[in-house]
C-alpha cells in the first residue's frame, strides 16, 4: 500500500470509525418468511434460479424473438422494483459428480461398471472444472414510503400485532404480483426457472456472508427472537482500501466505467465467458416511473447546458453530457420505451491476495471484449459491492447509468452454456469446464431417438463407444443392440462380456424371425406395428429393387400371416409360405410371393430363417457384425431387418431400457420398403422404451436415402463431430445457421479430446470429450492401441477383463 492509499485509509478510519465494523448492521435483512427475505425497511425479495440460453448456438429467428420477449419483460416491470441478475462462477462442481455417483453407482453394477463410474469421477475431481448458475434476486419496495411501520399514537381498538400482520399481507400480495408477472415473463421466452425454497435461499445468504465455513445455517434453527443478519453473519468483515477480508477470503469489485458502444446478448455471453472462478458477475436494475424520470432529467439537462454556455469559455464536457441527456429525452419521448438505471459489476474472492489482484486485472480485461466496455477496480467501495451481491441489497450497486429497454433487454445476462439434462446419468463437459450431465432418456424428450454425424478421423467410433460404455455403466436395466458393418464394438463387446456375432451363412446364426403368438397377439389381439413390420420383412424378401407394396399386396400378406398364426403358436416362414399357396388360386400375386420365398424357405438362405429356436441374446450387450455377408447384399439387408425379431424379448421388458444402435445403415434402407421397415423400427422401439441411434460419416449418403426424413423427424438428440465437408446440409438436419457455424469451429486432438456439438430438443451445447485413461483404453480403436493391448495379453495371460483395462490406464 502507497502513501496515497495509505492516507486515503487512514481518512476513512477517521470518517467512519473502525476497520472491523459489526457487519450485521449494515444487512437488510430482518426475517425469511414463505420463502421471501423481508428486509428492515419491508423490501422483500425473492432468489430465483434460472437455465440460461445459449446466444451463440440460439437460430436467428429466434433470437430476434428472444430480444423481442426481453424487452417486453422489462416493459412489465412495475415501477421501483429492483431486479439482480448474479452469474456465479465457481472452481469445481462436487454436486453435479454427487449427482451421478448417485444414480450411477449401484450394489448390483458390476466390477467393470463401478471401476469405470470411480476412475470418471477420480479423473474430473483432478482437473479444472467449474460450476456456473444463474440467480435472479426480485426485489420490490413499499409503495407508500411515508407510512410508518408502527403510528406514534396508536389506532384505537387495533393491537399493534394486528396491524403488524396487515402491513405483511399487503406486502406479501403486492411482492406476489411482482412474482407473478417476472415467472410468466420468463417462462414465454422459453427460459427455465424455479423458486429457491427457504432452505436454499438461507444457504445462499449464509455462503455469500460466511464463505470459508463447510456447515451452512438449518432454517430449523433460526431463532424467531433475533433477525435474520444476526444469526446469519458468524464471520468478522475486514474492510481496507483494496479489498475485503471475511476469514481467509478476500474479496474486490470491479465497476463498469463506461457502457458498452453496443447492446446485444453474444456480447454479453462473450463478457460471461471470459470470467473464472470464483467470480460474481452482478447486474442490477431499477425500473423507474418514466414520468419522474423524465422530469428529473430535465432539470439535469438544464444545469448542463447552463454549464456548457454560461462562461467565456465553453465547457464541451458539459456541452456533451447536455446533448446525451436532450437525445435520451427525445427518443424516450418518441418510442414506447421505459427508463432505468442500471449497474453492472464483478465480485472477485480469492484465497491470497496475489492472486486476488492478477484475477482482478483479468476481470477488468474481459470488458474490452464487452463492446469496448471499459471497467476498473473498486477501490474504496469493495465492502459495498460485496454487499451488493446479497439478495435485496442491489441499491448499494455504484456507479448506476440510465439505460433505454432496448439496450438493456441486450445487456441481461440470461445467456450461457446449457448445464445438461436433470439427471446427470452420462458426464461430459463444455470447452471452459463446466460439468455436462446427459440422459439418453431425458423425459423432456418427446422421443428418445438419436443421431451421430462425423466424417473419418472425427473420433466418431471413439465418440460412440464412450457413449455406449457410459450408458451401460449407469445401470443394469440399461441394454444395447448393435448393428454394425465393420467390427468398432469388438472391445467394447469385449469389456462388458457381451456377445459379438460375425453373421455368416451357416446354421450357427439361424433363427426363427417370427415371434410367438403369445407375443405377437397377447390376449388374442394382434399388435398393428407388430404385423406391418413382419409384412414389410416379408416383403423384403418376396421384392426386387426398386420394387414397392400395394395394399393390395399388404392386405394379401397380412392375411396369410394371421391365417399362419390362427393355425400354430409358433410360425415358421414355410408356414407362410404355404398359406400363400392355399391363396395362389384366388390370387396371382399370392404365387410370385411364394415362390420368391422358397430361396428363404427351402433353398441356400432356408438354413438361417426356417427353422425353429431363436438366437439366445441375453446379455445386456449384443453386437451384430454383418461384414461377412457383403457377398450377399441381399441377405445382408434381411438380416438387418430380421435382427428387430432376435431382440423382440428385450423390446417386450418395457422395464429394460434399450438402444439400438445402427452403424453405417444408409445402405438398408436406401428403398421404400427399407425406409418403411426402419420407421417400423423407430416406431416399435419407442412404444417399447427403446431408442435407436443411427450413425453416419457421410451427411449426403445419410440424406440421399428414402428414410432421411423419417429419422431425422423422430430423432431428438443429435451429436455432430467435426467434419470435413458436408456442412451445408447440416441445416437439413434440423440444425440452425449458429449451429451449423459451430460445427464449423468444433476442435478435436488424437488422443486427447474431441468437441462434439450436443442437440437435446431445443437445447444445444459444444461439449468436449476429454476421457480418463481407462474410458480411453475401453473405446479406443486405434491399431497402435491394439497391439500395446495384445502384448499386455500376452506378458498376462491370467488377468481379467477389468484387470487387463485398469493396468493400460496405469501405463503397465
Amino acid at each position: 500500500m502507497n502513501q496515497i492509499e495509505l492516507g486515503l485509509t487512514r481518512m476513512r478510519e477517521a470518517l467512519h470509525g473502525p476497520k472491523v465494523p459489526p457487519l450485521a448492521q449494515f444487512l437488510n435483512l430482518w426475517s425469511l418468511r414463505e420463502g421471501v427475505l423481508v428486509g428492515v425497511n419491508l423490501d422483500f425479495s425473492t432468489v430465483y434460479e434460472f437455465e440460461s440460453q445459449n446466444a451463440f448456438l440460439m437460430d436467428p429467428s429466434k433470437a430476434d424473438l428472444f430480444c423481442v420477449q426481453s424487452r417486453a419483460f422489462l416493459n412489465a416491470l412495475p415501477p421501483d422494483s429492483t431486479l439482480q441478475f448474479v452469474v456465479s462462477a465457481r472452481k469445481g462442481d462436487a454436486r453435479a459428480l454427487d449427482e451421478y455417483r448417485h444414480l450411477a453407482l449401484r450394489e448390483d453394477s458390476d466390477a467393470l461398471s463401478k471401476l469405470i463410474i470411480g476412475k470418471k469421477c477420480e479423473f474430473m475431481e483432478g482437473k479444472f472444472t467449474q460450476r456456473r448458475r444463474h440467480f435472479l434476486y426480485v426485489t420490490s419496495r413499499m409503495k407508500n414510503r411515508k407510512q410508518l411501520m408502527s403510528p406514534l399514537v396508536p389506532v384505537y381498538k387495533v393491537p399493534l400485532t394486528e396491524q403488524a400482520h396487515s402491513l405483511h399481507e399487503e406486502r406479501m400480495r403486492e411482492h406476489s404480483g411482482l412474482e407473478q408477472i417476472v415467472e410468466e415473463r420468463l417462462r414465454n421466452m422459453g427460459m427455465r426457472i424455479r423458486k429457491l425454497d427457504e432452505q436454499e435461499t438461507l444457504d445462499l445468504v449464509f455462503e455469500r456472508l460466511n464463505p470459508m465455513r463447510g456447515r451452512l445455517l438449518d432454517l430449523k434453527r433460526l431463532s424467531p427472537l433475533r433477525t435474520l443478519r444476526e444469526q446469519c453473519v458468524l464471520s468478522p468483515l475486514k474492510e481496507e482500501f483494496d479489498h475485503v477480508q471475511i476469514g481467509d477470503a478476500y474479496f474486490r469489485g470491479v465497476t463498469l466505467m463506461r457502457p458498452p458502444e453496443t447492446a446485444h446478448s453474444g456480447n454479453t455471453q462473450r463478457l460471461l465467458n471470459g470470467l473464472w472462478p470464483d467470480c460474481d458477475l452482478v447486474l442490477t436494475l431499477h425500473a423507474l416511473d418514466t414520468e419522474s424520470a423524465l422530469a428529473e432529467l430535465k432539470l439535469k439537462n438544464n444545469i448542463t447546458r447552463a454549464l456548457a454556455f454560461s462562461a467565456w469559455t465553453k465547457n464541451y464536457e458539459a456541452e456533451q453530457k447536455h446533448q446525451e441527456i436532450d437525445e435520451l429525452i427525445t427518443e424516450i419521448r418518441g418510442s414506447a420505451q421505459r427508463l432505468f438505471t442500471f449497474s453492472l459489476s464483478v465480485l472477485v474472492r480469492e484465497k491470497g491476495l496475489r492472486e486476488l489482484h492478477e484475477k482482478t486485472s483479468a476481470a477488468t480485461a474481459a470488458f474490452h471484449d464487452f463492446a469496448s466496455a471499459e471497467a476498473t477496480a473498486a477501490d474504496m467501495r469493495h465492502f459495498r459491492h460485496f454487499l451488493a451481491a446479497i439478495p435485496g441489497h442491489g441499491a448499494l450497486g455504484d456507479r448506476d447509468f440510465y439505460v433505454q429497454t432496448d439496450a438493456l433487454a441486450g445487456l441481461l445476462p440470461l445467456t450461457g452454456s446449457w448445464r445438461g439434462s436433470q439427471e446427470k446419468r452420462m458426464l461430459l463437459e463444455t470447452p471452459l469446464g463446466e460439468v455436462l450431465g446427459l440422459d439418453p432418456f431425458d423425459p423432456d424428450l418427446p422421443a428418445k431417438h438419436g443421431l451421430i454425424l462425423g466424417t473419418t478421423g472425427s473420433g466418431k467410433s471413439f465418440t460412440t463407444n464412450y457413449l455406449l460404455s457410459a450408458y451401460m455403466a449407469e445401470s443394469p436395466i440399461n441394454h444395447v443392440v448393435i448393428i454394425d458393418v465393420g467390427g468398432s464394438y469388438r472391445k467394447l463387446a469385449k469389456a462388458f462380456e457381451g456377445e459379438y456375432m460375425e453373421v455368416e451363412l451357416s446354421e450357427k446364426y439361424g433363427f426363427n424371425p417370427f415371434p410367438k403368438r403369445d407375443d405377437i397377439a397377447p390376449e388374442g389381439v394382434f399388435d398393428d406395428d407388430a404385423v406391418a413390420y413382419l409384412i414389410l420383412l416379408v416383403s423384403r424378401m418376396c421384392l426386387g429393387e426398386n420394387q414397392t407394396l400395394s395394399s393390395q399386396d399388404k392386405g394379401l400378406l397380412e392375411k396369410a400371416i394371421k391365417t399362419a398364426y390362427g393355425k400354430k403358436p409358433d410360425v415358421l416362414l414355410s408356414d407362410v409360405r404355404a398359406r400363400l399357396m392355399e391363396l395362389a388360386g384366388e390370387q396371382k400375386r399370392a404365387k410370385e410371393f411364394a415362390d420368391a420365398l422358397e430361396l428363404w424357405t427351402t433353398g441356400m438362405y432356408g438354413r438361417l430363417f426356417n427353422k425353429p429356436g431363436r438366437l439366445n441374446v441375453e446379455s445386456r450387450l449384443v453386437v451384430f457384425d454383418l461384414q461377412n455377408l457383403e457377398n450377399h447384399p441381399e441377405l445382408q439387408s434381411v438380416y438387418f431387418f430380421v435382427i428387430r425379431s432376435i431382440i423382440w424379448g428385450k423390446l417386450l421388458d418395457r422395464r429394460l431400457k434399450k438402444i439400438i444402435v445402427v452403424d453405417e445403415g444408409w445402405k438398408f434402407f436406401n428403398d421404400q420398403v427399407g425406409a418403411d421397415l426402419i420407421e417400423g423400427l423407430y416406431r416399435t422401439a419407442r412404444k417399447f422404451n427403446g431408442a435407436v441411434l443411427s450413425i453416419s460419416q457421410s451427411p449426403k449418403d445419410f440424406l440421399d436415402t428414402k428414410a432421411a426424413n423419417a429419422i431425422i423427424a423422430n430423432s431428438y438428440i443429435k451429436y455432430v463431430l467435426k467434419l470435413t465437408k458436408g456442412h451445408e446440409l447440416l441445416a437439413q438436419f434440423d440444425l440452425n445457421a449458429n449451429e451449423v457455424e459451430a460445427v464449423r469451429q468444433l476442435q478435436s486432438k488424437p488422443g486427447e479430446f474431441s468437441d462434439v456439438l450436443v442437440r437435446y430438443g431445443d437445447r444445444s451445447v459444444v461439449a468436449r470429450i476429454e476421457p480418463c485413461p481407462l474410458d480411453y483404453w475401453i473405446c479406443t480403436t486405434d491399431a497402435r492401441d491394439r497391439v500395446k493391448e495384445d502384448d499386455l495379453r500376452a506378458r498376462c495371460p491370467g488377468l481379467s477383463e477389468p484387470e487387463l483395462l485398469l493396468k493400460l490406464s496405469e501405463g503397465s
